[in-house]
């Protein structure tokens, strides 16, 4: 709580914040903006849902064997 408290100050001050998870719920609620990195590229970059739908799709794919 306090880390998320300390992101949305920092957001709100105009500040850019580099944020490394897999959680895609949590990238929902901070991000506006997302860069997906696959095998050390940038994979894609845009808004938080597209990238975080395009994650969630590789994850499942490569979980699944499809």
């Amino acid at each position: 709580k306090k880390s998320q408290k300390k992101i949305y100050e920092l957001m709100g001050r105009g500040a850019t914040v580099i944020y490394v998870t897999q959680d895609t719920k949590k990238v929902r609620q901070l991000a506006n903006r997302v860069i997906y990195i696959k095998d050390h590229k940038i994979k894609s970059f845009g808004d938080t849902e597209t990238i975080t739908r395009d994650y969630e799709n590789d994850v499942m794919g490569v979980e699944s064997g499809i």
